[in-house]
């Protein structure tokens, strides 16, 4: 039998390579012992099916993949391969099997030049990867899926990772919420995380090779954590998905509200007006930037048009929801200027736009708030606390999410 890993069944290494699989049985056996808890139990057909493309930022001209039976299919048998590098050069790409780890010049061994500047990477089990400068780098994340590599027009490669979807999940609740987070409230944001990236992949299927960006434009994913908690997680909730009026929803979530949600229909204009109507939130006070104050040097309003003498007075307008500023008049001795909000996230990125108040302190301009992070939806730092308190994952969905329902995709 194969290995498997949240039910993704893994391949089966030729039995002629002897010492491969006891290589690969050692790591196995490894991640086996330190999520054993999790590690029960198929997901459900459906679950495993799903895959999702996950575009991977700024990889620069070249990257270093590491893995155990590495192939590119275009190239054919590449034999006994530790490593393959891809480099972007004059005509398309440069691919280049590394056999020995130590190597330092990559260029002694045999490359192989592919013109149209696409080729299809493959692995066994996980890979780690470093981009640029890749023999002096260092990656411990695995990834697990297959990659595929494009030569972009501006020189640098554009690396898309094609991941099963619930290992793409673990990492997704590692990098925006982390294993100190109690059971319930990573529950929630593997829900959260889940339908976001199914409502994305959705909206870009048939115009982009990818479903979501690796980053904050989407959701934040560094690889596979195989933390015992956060495997626990996506295990205890494959398959489910927030869905209101028997429809998927598309599930945003923030660190911290601030004390409430903000009105996420009226800000995006992409969701349903129930579910994400804001809502007092009693639990996120603890967060480190329930409130926040921040400095923003006198001079820097000059380019607001204020004058450079004189101190200044602040008029807030902010939407009838709980805060948010729309604008602000700034008024001076020459006169008064009217400024949007992200004019002043200009001068310095604030965390969110619930602004309190804001004073010219002479030298410079405070400004004082609440929350961080758009405010729609599950509060991260608000699960959190209701979970300690002893909320289940479907309280804190029910509450944030209000009128929504968990379901199986495979109801929908």
């Amino acid at each position: 039998m194969s290995p498997n890993i949240l039910g993704w069944q893994l391949p089966s290494l030729p039995k002629s390579r002897g010492k491969r699989v006891l290589v690969f049985a050692g790591f196995v056996l490894v991640l086996v012992v330190l999520s054993r808890c999790a590690f029960r139990g198929a997901p459900t057909a459906a679950a495993t099916s799903e895959e999702i493309r996950v575009l991977i930022a700024a990889p620069e001209n070249s990257i270093r993949i590491r893995a155990q039976d590495l192939r590119c299919p275009r190239i054919g048998d590449l034999g006994l391969v530790h490593a393959i590098e891809v480099r972007t050069q004059a005509k398309g790409l440069l691919v280049i099997p590394l056999r020995e780890e130590r190597q330092s010049d990559a260029m002694s061994e045999p490359a192989f030049v592919l013109d149209d500047g696409n080729v299809d990477i493959t692995w066994l089990g996980p890979a780690t990867w470093t981009t640029g400068a890749a023999s002096n780098a260092n990656s411990s994340r695995q990834h697990f899926g297959r990659l595929t590599v494009h030569a972009a027009d501006d020189g640098s490669l554009r690396c898309v990772l094609h991941a099963p979807l619930e290992l793409y999940v673990t990492g997704v609740i590692a990098a925006e919420m982390g294993t100190s987070f109690p059971p319930a409230a990573l529950a929630a944001q593997a829900i959260a995380a889940r339908g976001f990236a199914l409502t994305a992949r959705a909206r870009r299927k048939d115009s982009q090779d990818f479903d979501v960006f690796d980053d904050e434009r989407d959701q934040v994913y560094r690889g596979v954590d195989a933390a015992p908690s956060l495997i626990e997680a996506v295990r205890a909730t494959t398959d489910l998905v927030l869905a209101y009026d028997g429809t998927l929803l598309r599930s945003y979530y923030a660190s911290t509200c601030g004390g409430r949600t903000r009105d996420g229909y009226a800000f995006f204009r992409d969701v349903p007006r129930e579910p994400f109507r804001g809502v007092v939130c009693e639990a996120c006070s603890d967060s480190p930037l329930y409130r926040w104050s921040r400095k923003i040097e006198r001079g820097a309003f000059t380019q607001l048009g204020c004058g450079r003498s004189g101190s200044l007075s602040f008029e807030l307008f902010a939407d009838d929801d709980r805060g948010d500023l729309e604008k602000v008049r700034i008024t001076g001795p020459h006169g008064a200027v009217i400024a949007p909000a992200s004019s002043l996230s200009r001068l310095r990125p604030l965390p969110s736009r619930w602004i309190d108040s804001i004073r010219d302190r002479g030298d410079d301009v405070e400004v004082r708030g609440r929350g961080f992070g758009h405010g729609v939806g599950l509060c991260q730092y608000g699960a959190r606390g209701y979970a300690r308190a002893g909320w289940s994952c479907t309280a804190i969905l029910q509450h944030y999410f209000p009128g929504a329902s968990i379901t199986h995709l495979r109801d929908l």
